[in-house]
């Protein structure tokens, strides 16, 4: 569940995906971890080459590690629990 001290935008906004689960793909490992989409860009750093990010637990539990390829998608079912590890 979203914790909390996090209000979700309502539908409608330009910042409708707020809080929404999306599954984290480690295609080197074959594993995808549910995780939520709690902050948000654009980063004003071109040092820092990045479309996204994630915990370290995250990064940890599909087998990934700074500046590897992942991929991302939409949780089709909202109601999967955070931290939910998947082989895909």
């Amino acid at each position: 569940q979203v914790p909390n001290s996090v209000s979700l935008m309502p539908l409608g906004t330009k910042d409708w995906y707020f809080g929404k689960k999306v599954w984290i793909k480690n295609p080197a490992t074959n594993k995808a971890v549910a995780t939520g989409i709690l902050e948000w860009g654009p980063l004003d750093d071109p040092e820092i080459n990045r479309v996204a990010g994630a915990s370290p637990e995250a990064m940890r539990a599909i087998g990934a590690k700074t500046n590897d390829n992942l991929e991302y998608c939409w949780v089709s079912n909202q109601n999967v629990v955070y931290g939910s590890v998947v082989n895909y």
